[in-house]
């Protein structure tokens, strides 16, 4: 993963378990809009990059894919 995506990755983290237990709705349009694949979020899900309200929702989204 490059350090680019790490970050990014870690942000969406933060702004997931603070912004959207409540408004998954936004979460998932911050994907959409970002056009993550399904190889980024099976790797980001794998190397433990999320937790919490992050992980769920883009575990969720993978599934929808």
């Amino acid at each position: 993963m490059t350090e680019f995506n790490e970050g990014w990755w870690n942000c969406f983290n933060s702004f997931a378990n603070n912004s959207c237990y409540d408004n998954e709705k936004a979460c998932i349009e911050v994907l959409r809009g970002a056009g993550v694949t399904k190889d980024e979020m099976e790797e980001v899900l794998l190397i433990g990059e999320l937790n919490g309200a992050a992980y769920d929702i883009v575990e969720e989204f993978l599934e929808s894919k």
